[in-house]
C-alpha cells in the first residue's frame, strides 16, 4: 500500500574510497521515498460480522476506495563488491473513510419474535501500519548497464485498524432506537521476507529503469476489542465490550517500477508507481471466530531519491 522500505537498487560506487581501499568498496546507502495510495479498505459490505446465517445484511454507499500516503527511508552499507546490509522503515496511513450504511433483517424484539427492522447511520473506518527491515543482499552484475540484486532477510509489522458505526434503528413494533459499535484491532509480528530488485542505465546519458519484486510472510497476534452501546425504543437499552486475541498468519506481496533520471553518478531521482498486497490484515472488520478477514491492495505513485557515499 505499502512497498518495503529497503527494497531500492543502489547505484554507483565511491571511487576515491575505493582508491584508498583496493578490492573493498566501503560505500553508504541511502533512500528517501514518498507517495500516495489508494485501495479498497476491504470492508465487509454483505453481513458477515454478524456472523454467518445471522439473515443480517449491511450495504455500504461510497466505502469502496480509499486514500492514503506512504513514506519510506532506508540506509545500509556495502561490505565488497557483491554483499550489503540494509535496514529500512516504512509508514503507510490511509485518511479516515466516512459512508452511509444500511442495515436489514435485525429481530424486531417483538413479543411474538417475529418481524424484523432496519438500521440507517454512518460508518468510518481508519487503518494505518508500519514495516521495518533488515536484509542482506547478493548484487549480481549481468552486464555493464543492469544491475541485479537478490536479498532476504527480515520484515516487521505493526497495524492499526478501527470501525465506527452508528445511527438509528426502527424496531418495527418495538419503537425506534440507536445503536453504535466501535472496534479497535492491532496486530503485531514479524516473519521471513525475500525479493529482487533491479537498475539499469541507457547508455551514457542520465536515463534509465528499476524495480523490484518481493514477498514476506508474517506471523503475529491480533487484539481486538469490540465497545457496543445501543438504546431501545421504551428507554430499555444495553452496553458491553468484548476482547479477542488470535494468532495469525500474514502474506505480503510487493512490486515497484519507476522511471530513473540519474543527477550524478551516486545520486538517483526515481519517479515510479508501486503495489502492495496482503491477506488477512483489515482485522477491525473480523469479529469473532467465524468471520473472516479481508485482503487488501494498495498502490499510487511515488518519487524516491537514492545516493550512495
Amino acid at each position: 500500500a505499502a512497498v518495503a522500505a529497503g527494497a531500492a537498487v543502489s547505484v554507483g560506487t565511491n571511487g576515491a574510497l575505493a582508491d584508498q581501499m583496493p578490492g573493498v568498496e566501503p560505500d553508504w546507502f541511502l533512500r528517501l521515498e514518498g507517495g500516495v495510495l489508494f485501495a479498497d479498505p476491504a470492508i465487509d459490505k454483505t453481513g458477515g460480522m454478524m456472523g454467518p446465517g445471522s439473515g443480517i445484511s449491511i450495504d455500504f454507499n461510497d466505502f469502496d476506495t480509499d486514500f492514503g500516503y506512504r513514506g519510506a527511508a532506508a540506509f545500509g552499507r556495502k561490505f565488497d563488491d557483491n554483499l550489503d546490509w540494509r535496514l529500512g522503515v516504512a509508514y503507510s496511513n490511509f485518511v479516515k473513510n466516512h459512508a452511509s450504511l444500511l442495515v436489514t433483517g435485525i429481530p424486531s424484539g417483538s413479543g411474538s419474535g417475529s418481524g424484523s427492522g432496519s438500521f440507517a447511520g454512518d460508518g468510518s473506518a481508519d487503518f494505518s501500519y508500519l514495516t521495518g527491515d533488515l536484509e542482506l543482499g547478493y548484487n549480481v552484475r549481468p552486464g555493464d548497464d543492469f544491475d541485479l540484486r537478490v536479498f532476504g532477510g527480515l520484515r516487521i509489522l505493526s497495524s492499526k485498524d478501527s470501525q465506527d458505526k452508528f445511527g438509528d434503528v426502527d424496531l418495527g413494533g418495538s419503537g425506534v432506537g440507536s445503536i453504535e459499535l466501535n472496534t479497535r484491532s492491532e496486530f503485531l509480528g514479524a516473519g521471513p521476507r525475500a525479493g529482487v530488485d533491479f537498475s539499469s542505465r541507457i547508455g551514457d546519458g542520465n536515463f534509465g529503469f528499476s524495480g523490484m519484486l518481493a514477498t514476506a510472510l508474517i506471523f503475529g497476534d491480533v487484539k481486538t476489542r469490540i465497545e457496543y452501546n445501543s438504546s431501545g425504543g421504551s428507554g430499555s437499552g444495553s452496553s458491553g465490550s468484548e476482547t479477542f486475541h488470535d494468532n495469525e498468519t500474514i502474506f505480503n506481496l510487493e512490486a515497484a517500477f519507476g522511471a530513473d533520471f540519474h543527477l550524478s553518478e551516486n545520486s538517483v531521482l526515481t519517479l515510479g508507481y508501486r503495489g502492495e498486497y496482503w491477506n488477512d490484515i483489515r482485522f477491525a472488520d473480523k469479529v469473532g471466530e467465524s468471520s473472516s478477514t479481508p485482503d487488501m491492495l494498495s498502490h499510487g505513485p511515488f518519487l524516491r531519491f537514492t545516493t550512495d557515499f
